[in-house]
């Protein structure tokens, strides 16, 4: 049976697949691994509110080690080079991730909205919706809205399309 580190490799291998490579820094890392946890693949890490959203310090903690042993390289992005995996096991995600996560960069793209400030937006109404007791999308809005006042500039325009986006997902309701 695999170790926990070596099933934690396993599934940043296929993330970092899915993603051509790269991670768009560390809050594109704790939202892309959010959203992985949020559709079932494994991953062992609790997420808690922070400033930016969803994060997990445990996840941090370990990017942090495997930055450290050479898996991956960070240099303001989280950069994959897959000879430094090539005795880790390789795992499928469910389908359900690389089309969530292709969508994301093609509504991205399409509209030009900022990836980093879409994706944080995302999450940060998904966990509010899921986690806190709102029961719609004013309220989740309202409760958006005040705990992050100071993001607001980036984020007001991106909550009805980040909502619309979760809504196709089924990981809100009407």
């Amino acid at each position: 049976m695999s170790s926990f580190f070596d099933r934690f490799l396993s599934l940043t291998r296929a993330i970092f697949e899915m993603r051509e490579g790269r991670i768009y820094g560390k809050v594109d890392m704790q939202k892309t691994y959010y959203f992985t946890k949020e559709f079932d693949a494994f991953v062992p890490f609790n997420f808690r509110w922070g400033k930016l959203g969803p994060f997990s310090y445990e996840l941090s903690n370990t990017f942090d080690i495997i930055t450290r042993q050479g898996y991956i390289s960070y240099d303001g992005s989280y950069h994959y080079d897959e000879s430094n995996f090539r005795y880790i096991e390789d795992v499928e995600l469910p389908s359900i991730i690389p089309q969530f996560f292709y969508e994301l960069d093609d509504e991205c793209e399409e509209e030009g909205y900022n990836r980093i400030h879409f994706i944080e937006c995302l999450a940060s109404i998904h966990f509010l919706y899921k986690y806190s007791g709102m029961e719609n999308r004013d309220d989740t809005f309202s409760r958006l809205r005040t705990l992050k006042q100071n993001r607001m500039e980036f984020l007001e325009h991106l909550m009805i399309p980040s909502w619309q986006f979760l809504l196709k997902y089924n990981l809100v309701t009407r």
